[in-house]
């Protein structure tokens, strides 16, 4: 049992971590420019050879006695006729007009309380009387010794809590800003606003859980390359919003705002969630679209996975999520918030495509490397089913600071057998693919970059 445990997390990590073959040759310029292979300086009139690379790809090779096998069949997804640059990036602050566009496009006229206040013996009272539903009710994740417990907590705060607590406005300009509004929902609306973190959030009032998806076998739907459902119940049964509805919508929340330079990347089904219980109410979905921005055209990847280094600052990716469903938009979030100070090298060139491929099945042959020394580990097979050319947010060698670098990004699934002879899949459930990338190369010099890591 402890040795399937250690496997399972083994491979997890593995797959959101890489290793880092040195590349064949690799020209630094200065710490800011490492792994920056330039052109030399276009003239202004000059014109740039477009990048080309096949539309799809299919490849496959296995290792370790064939216990390891590796397969692509994967459209190969790029912006063509342009060329790539680096750019230096730097977080910055949310512009206020924009907030408070987004706040009126949800709340009107109606102010937002701040929620810093002391709760009343009414809220107390009501705290009970929920804290007692869920206690009663069938999904109840806590024991009754747990919720009797808690009941009493809240009684004993009740003689000292006050009959009234005076309700102010939220200030945007305070560093943390939590807020709540009456929207005639089943709760409150939410709003939160967070300078330094860089976390922008407003909840009307409904819960859902996402699942990626994509599709498989079967009905598809496609949208700019974006394979986005697996069933064909979530087609059949769910009479709301398209996809593309949703899409235009949170398109025309974009242009309303204010927020410019951001497009469609990755789409999720959403199921409902009972937040008393934590239940999924599987006949109540919505569309959860995802967002990052284009530079001049060429989009940053979106992709799960956390950035950090440990020679760089704390990043907080940007990325903004809608949910949608036939009432419009219900969850806005937006995480992280940066701008583009300088192009720091025009037109780099980019490694040719057979040098990505085999530098992706040389990483992952190292990667997985422990199938030689542990003879146990059979059928263990990876499915790429995309391969996407953007921007990666990469953390500057010694510098505080970022910059978007062109990637290769390897999207796909793994399966196998553990110890016990039971299947491990890692990247995918039920419901279809996930959103994690398996593999990151750097498109210019090819080295491998761990996305965990950043870098």
């Amino acid at each position: 049992m402890v040795k399937k445990l250690i496997l399972v997390i083994l491979i997890c990590t593995l797959c959101l971590t890489a290793c880092q073959p040195t590349p064949p040759e690799e020209v630094v310029i200065s710490k800011r420019d490492a792994h920056i292979v330039p052109t030399h300086e276009p003239k202004p009139e000059a014109t740039v050879e477009p990048v080309n690379f096949p539309e799809h790809y299919e490849a496959s090779q296995s290792f370790y006695d064939g216990r390891l096998m590796i397969n692509i069949d994967a459209d190969v997804i790029y912006v063509k006729d342009k060329p790539y640059d680096v750019y230096a990036v730097e977080e910055t602050d949310y512009d206020p007009n924009v907030v408070q566009s987004i706040i009126t496009y949800f709340c009107g006229d109606k102010p937002v309380y701040s929620t810093h206040r002391p709760k009343t013996k009414a809220d107390l009272e009501a705290e009970i009387i929920e804290t007692k539903r869920v206690m009663n009710s069938d999904d109840c994740m806590e024991t009754e010794e747990d919720m009797l417990a808690i009941i009493e907590e809240i009684k004993e705060r009740i003689p000292s809590a006050p009959e009234t607590a005076e309700m102010t406005p939220v200030n945007l300009a305070e560093e943390q800003v939590s807020g709540e509004l009456d929207l005639g929902e089943d709760y409150p609306a939410e709003l939160s606003l967070y300078h330094s973190s860089k976390r922008f959030e407003f909840n009307t009032g409904r819960g859902y859980y996402e699942h990626f998806a994509v599709a498989r076998d079967g009905y598809q739907d496609t949208l700019d390359s974006e394979v986005v459902y697996t069933d064909d119940w979530m087609h059949n049964t769910y009479d709301g919003v398209t996809v593309e509805q949703a899409i235009q919508i949170a398109d025309d929340f974009l242009s309303q705002v204010g927020i410019i330079g951001f497009s469609h990347k990755k789409t999720a089904i959403g199921y409902g969630m009972d937040e008393t219980c934590w239940h999924i109410v599987e006949d109540k979905l919505c569309h959860f679209l995802y967002y990052t921005r284009d530079v001049e055209d060429i989009p940053i990847t979106y992709e799960r996975s956390a950035v950090g280094a440990h020679f760089a600052p704390s990043w907080t990716k940007e990325t903004i999520r809608f949910a949608v469903d036939e009432s419009g938009i219900f969850d806005f979030q937006w995480r992280g918030c940066s701008e583009i100070t300088e192009k720091l090298h025009q037109h780099v060139v980019l490694k040719d495509f057979d040098t990505v491929i085999e530098n992706f099945f040389c990483g992952e042959k190292v990667r997985y490397a422990f199938f030689e020394e542990d003879e146990n580990l059979i059928d263990f097979t990876i499915d790429i089913y995309e391969v996407r050319l953007g921007y990666m947010e990469m953390p500057i060698k010694d510098e505080d600071g970022y910059m978007l670098t062109p990637v290769w990004d390897f999207f796909g699934t793994m399966r196998g057998r553990d110890y016990d002879d039971d299947e491990i899949v890692v990247g995918e459930n039920d419901w279809g693919k996930g959103s994690f990338a398996s593999f990151t190369i750097n498109a210019i010099n090819g080295s491998v970059i761990d996305r965990s890591k950043g870098y």
